[in-house]
């Protein structure tokens, strides 16, 4: 039989290879090797990434009968978009939106170029650069300066590095540092002033996140467990500092003498002066399914854990690592964001399904692995997924407006919420006709714009991703539409 379809005697050796292999890393790997071999035309596909223009090798696909008829449906999600666009066109012209610019194709098709971003506080403007792909050797990424009241973008003469993950400018316009990933680990330091690279610091892994102290005179590097503690003035590696646990961010706070670095749900404080590790602390997490499914596994993972491992060490130690381990196993709310106001004496929090707000005379009190009690919690809408499942909104980004006392936070739904802390007033800062969430968001040093990065939305069957795009949007104005006191 497989003669028959088959007469090749190679290929019917290649197929018995393919089919007796286990080095198939997808299996979806095997099936296309397999509709090769056979020469099947139309063999594999999944009908959403098809009707999501993913027809690459699909022969005669305009005579295909579609049942049932999806033309009514499309044509209704393209009024819809036409009606989006029309929107935030007007948008622009009533000059809420001052500036909106999608990523551009990089030099690998799955993925479009994001917007990494600084405020410069001293000259009240963006410091803007676009990644290229994450894949393959780094290229170079232009610099741009952004004026934020008009949006006109003018060279700064700068390249970094194309993996370029984050950014900073020092307060005093001094510098710039690029924290870069994708296997270009390091960290740039650029001289604004002279225009120019001046020093690489080698890092071991992606870097995460990168501050200035006050002075703008020293800068911190993030790279998983390690904080490198660079000298600007002697332009070397001055300290490094380790962390409990492999992080995601971390935030100065106003007082300039600490450092909140967050892994997951534990937050840890660095005393900067005496370059220590103080303490970790957590946010319990509301009871619920998730909570309940944590502590009931929590006991069987890390026996499990200890099974696999290779006895190493003293009892000592062993119960050290235990310890360790039960750390990642805490009923803790997951932190993905942090903020703090002007003065410092609060910490916001951006969780799974709100902003947490803890009082920093408390976490100064409280001792090493407490848990946090928060002073006031925000909560955030949960998003409807195309499906109609119901999914937590992550708070990813959430600035503080200071002088209006004003948390502003924002999610996977795709707009901005505010809650005034004076009268716990809570609604829609601004709700764009096109939902995006966004990634990052801040508020200018005049509080005229907010600027953020609003990214592809979440998918429930398509692999296509939409770019993200660079938004600046004028504060003011939005502050007038919801009544809110500017």
């Amino acid at each position: 039989m497989l003669q028959k379809i088959l007469p090749d005697a190679a290929r019917r050796r290649e197929l018995k290879t393919l089919l007796d292999s286990d080095r198939c890393t997808f299996e979806i790997e095997r099936l296309e090797k397999f509709v090769e071999l056979l020469g099947l035309p139309n063999g594999i596909g999944s009908y959403e990434y098809l009707q999501d223009g993913e027809r690459g090798g699909i022969q005669r696909w305009k005579d295909f009968v579609h049942i049932p008829d999806l033309t009514a449906e499309k044509n209704a999600k393209r009024a819809a978009k036409l009606k989006a666009k029309t929107e935030m066109a007007q948008l622009v012209k009533d000059g809420c939106l001052i500036l909106n610019v999608a990523g551009g194709k990089t030099d690998h098709r799955i993925f479009s170029s994001q917007p990494i971003w600084c405020i410069a506080q001293c000259t009240n403007e963006v410091l803007l650069a676009w990644t290229g792909s994450p894949m393959g050797v780094a290229g170079l990424a232009n610099v741009m300066r952004v004026n934020i009241q008009t949006g006109k973008m003018d060279e700064t003469g700068l390249q970094a590095s194309s993996h370029i993950h984050c950014m900073a400018a020092s307060p005093d316009g001094a510098w710039l540092a690029v924290g870069c990933a994708c296997g270009d680990w390091k960290t740039e330091i650029f001289d604004l002033k002279a225009g120019k690279l001046v020093r690489e610091i080698p890092q071991l892994r992606a870097v995460s996140e990168v501050c200035f102290n006050r002075t703008g005179r020293t800068l911190y590097s993030l790279s998983e467990s390690t904080i490198t503690v660079i000298d600007l003035n002697a332009g070397e590696v001055a300290a490094k500092i380790s962390l409990p646990e492999v992080s995601q961010t971390m935030l100065l706070h106003p007082s300039g003498e600490y450092l909140v670095a967050v892994c997951q749900g534990l937050f840890t404080l660095v005393h900067l002066p005496t370059q220590k590790v103080l303490k970790s602390l957590w946010i319990e997490q509301a009871p619920g399914p998730m909570r309940d499914l944590m502590e009931r596994v929590k006991a069987q993972k890390i026996d499990e854990k200890f099974l696999n491992m290779v006895p190493a060490g003293s009892a000592e130690e062993l119960e050290k690592r235990r310890r360790q381990m039960e750390r990642h196993f805490l009923p803790k709310q997951p932190v993905h964001s942090l903020s703090f106001g002007s003065l410092g004496n609060c910490l916001f929090c951006g969780g799974r399904d709100g902003v947490y707000v803890i009082l920093w005379d408390k976490i100064l009190a409280a001792s090493d692995m407490d848990a946090m009690k928060p002073q006031a919690y925000i909560p955030a809408e949960q998003i409807v997924r195309e499906d109609a499942t119901s999914n937590n909104n992550l708070i990813y980004a959430m600035p503080i407006d200071s002088s209006a006392k004003r948390v502003l936070f924002a999610g996977l739904e795709g707009k901005v919420r505010f809650m005034n802390l004076p009268d716990e007033r809570l609604g829609d800062l601004l709700s764009p006709p096109v939902k995006r969430p966004f990634a990052s968001l801040q508020l200018s040093p005049d509080r005229l714009a907010l600027i953020g990065t609003a990214i592809s939305p979440p998918q429930v069957r398509s692999n296509k991703r939409e770019p993200a795009y660079f938004q600046i949007w004028n504060y003011k104005v939005l502050c007038q539409a919801a009544n809110l006191s500017w």
